[in-house]
């Protein structure tokens, strides 16, 4: 939008960006905000308002928009996450206007929440009720979210939820409670979210008994709702609540740990992993007074803390406990989880940090660092793996599984900037690879044949490999000069005493067998 058009009066600057909302993309739109004041207020209420909202995947769509897997790790979608906080409110009490002439899955929960047999209320105690769902909602994390929020979606969401859960009951643990379980989670975690002491007690006062009148009832505190996306009161206040808060709950007889999906879950460590240091306090300062011993607990908030290099939470726990955790273990634990989720900013606090050797072993983590960074994908981060070598990883290790070395992993991934990166940093080239159980050693030469890998090839005969190996009985010859760009100057024969035949020839390799 040009400094011109800027100056033009605020009715026809305000035409403009509604006739934009039909023709520009809606990432783009969201730029326009940045302008001044006005085109931010018109911009986002027009967008609102939009069906391209849902159309343009707020912004965020993926390349296939209409295609999910539901192994997806990446189930809470970015274009959510990313949607600017204060206007999503704005859109969720726009589906509440909507509903039911363009019902979706989030309006219909919230919906049937409200219609939980109740005292007659005024518009504005609705609208209020319809807030607090909201505040609990926008805690949650859901599976396909944009199918939740979109109306065209409803049947298919809800057919694909049923069928997840009953044909295959270990992909979702959980399922929709009844709407009168739903509504004191929902106002429980609005009141935690909001800080709001007085309101939390009320909501406990008016629930906790007749929710224990129930056989086999946990505390709804401690219980997690999935129509809202797994909200739990106790979850959000380890988040985010306050030390008043937490005392609130604690006064209550509420727990320190809740189930998450089947999961056990700690407060403690959820509060560490959020920062929370203020409702971590008033846990570790209740347990203290009442003799309790949490070690396990602490010990679990301090992994969880450095797993994802919050050094100051670990530091914070120590100074509230008055003692300091043997940490080498842990941290090379959490270290090593760093590593997996190919987290290189946090890989190098933990290197900085220092604390660990390197080339530790534990029982969770028998296998080292190095084999964390190759050995669990397809496609292993480089730039961690380097990182690694320049502190002093040990190249040669062996895994305790495969009996292989880094080396030796990386040339039977087929994964050849790795197998080169591994070399210019030392590793041998030279050490068959050996198997326990047919007490059998193969040359490594012989593993890049087999994978028909030209680079590979070349790339261990350049460290000096023998070109004649025997394996099996048989004597084995890589003939011709190999170069770089034409796999077909690449011979690979099988000698015996006598003759020889061409049997095939695959991607550049004449493979030759005796006769």
């Amino acid at each position: 939008m040009s400094a011109t058009m800027l100056h033009l009066p605020a009715e026809i600057l305000a035409e403009i960006i509604r006739a934009a909302v039909d023709i520009i993309p809606v990432r783009d739109l969201l730029k326009l905000r940045f302008l001044n004041a006005f085109c931010a207020k018109e911009v986002m209420a027009v967008l609102i308002e939009s069906q391209r909202l849902e159309d343009d995947g707020f912004g965020f769509a993926y390349e296939d928009r209409h295609e999910y897997d539901p192994c997806r790790r990446d189930y809470n979608e970015k274009w959510w996450l990313r949607f600017p906080a204060r206007y999503k409110r704005q859109y969720l009490h726009r589906k509440m206007q909507e509903h039911p002439a363009r019902r979706c899955v989030f309006s219909t929960f919230v919906q049937g929440v409200l219609d939980v047999p109740h005292e007659p209320r005024t518009v504005e105690q609705e609208t209020l009720l319809t807030d607090k769902l909201i505040d609990a909602w926008l805690c949650g994390k859901f599976v396909r979210v944009r199918d939740v929020l979109d109306p065209s979606r409803y049947e298919s969401y809800q057919e694909w939820y049923y069928e997840m859960h009953h044909d295959r009951p270990g992909f979702i643990t959980a399922h929709w409670e009844d709407f009168d379980k739903t509504l004191p989670i929902a106002l429980a975690a609005s009141a935690i979210r909001n800080g709001n002491c007085v309101e939390l007690q009320a909501v406990i006062d008016r629930y906790s008994e007749e929710l224990r009148k129930e056989p086999h009832s946990i505390n709804f505190l401690e219980r997690q709702s999935d129509r809202l996306g797994g909200v739990c009161p106790l979850d959000v206040a380890a988040k985010y609540g306050s030390g008043d808060i937490i005392k609130v709950l604690l006064r209550n007889q509420c727990g320190i740990s809740y189930f998450s999906y089947a999961f056990y879950t700690s407060a403690l460590s959820v509060a560490a992993r959020s920062g929370n240091k203020e409702a971590l306090k008033v846990w570790i300062d209740h347990m203290k007074n009442i003799n309790n011993d949490i070690t396990i607990e602490l010990r679990r908030a301090v992994n969880n803390a450095t797993k994802i290099g919050k050094f100051d939470m670990v530091k914070f726990i120590e100074e509230e406990c008055g003692f300091q955790f043997d940490n080498r273990e842990v941290l090379y634990d959490s270290f090593v989880d760093a590593i997996q989720s190919r987290k290189l900013d946090v890989v190098q606090k933990f290197l900085d940090r220092g604390g660990f050797d390197i080339n530790m072993k534990t029982r969770r983590r028998p296998n080292g660092a190095l084999f964390a960074a190759i050995s669990r994908t397809r496609s292993p981060n480089l730039s961690i793996v380097s990182l690694l070598l320049a502190n002093g990883v040990d190249l040669n290790d062996v895994h305790g599984r495969t009996h292989l070395t880094p080396l030796q992993t990386a040339v039977k991934m087929q994964h050849f900037e790795l197998t080169k990166l591994l070399i210019e940093h030392g590793a041998n080239a030279h050490t068959p690879i050996y198997d326990p159980h047919k007490k059998t050693m193969m040359p490594l030469l012989h593993v890049a044949i087999q994978n028909r890998s030209t680079p590979m090839v070349r790339l261990l005969l350049a460290q000096g490999l023998e070109r004649e190996y025997t394996w099996k009985g048989k004597k084995h010859e890589v003939k011709g000069d190999p170069k770089e760009g034409c796999g077909s100057e690449v011979w690979y024969q099988i000698v015996k005493w006598h003759g020889k035949q061409a049997i095939y020839e695959h991607d550049g390799y004449v493979v030759v067998i005796g006769g």
